[in-house]
């Protein structure tokens, strides 16, 4: 089911509404929401606790963002 929007709003949000989401990355959220069955009270703490085993606080020197596929690559080939 999608939201729609009056028109008077479209062009404040179409940014908002754009979808640049790389395969990798909707790959492994789709494989995570299959993970927890879809229930919603239990998907956040199985992100918690996916976040807390998996990710790690890293301190960078560089200024710009890096992709998260960058980060998801470290996670899947470490």
């Amino acid at each position: 089911m999608s939201v729609v929007y009056p028109n008077e709003y479209k062009s404040e949000i179409q940014n908002y509404l754009k979808s640049n989401i790389s395969p990798e990355i909707k790959k492994y959220s789709d494989e995570f929401i299959r993970e927890s069955g879809g229930d919603s009270i239990k998907f956040p703490g199985d992100l918690s606790v996916k976040i807390n085993s998996k990710f790690k606080y890293e301190v960078r020197d560089e200024r710009n963002p890096l992709s998260p596929c960058f980060f998801l690559q470290k996670i899947i080939y470490p």
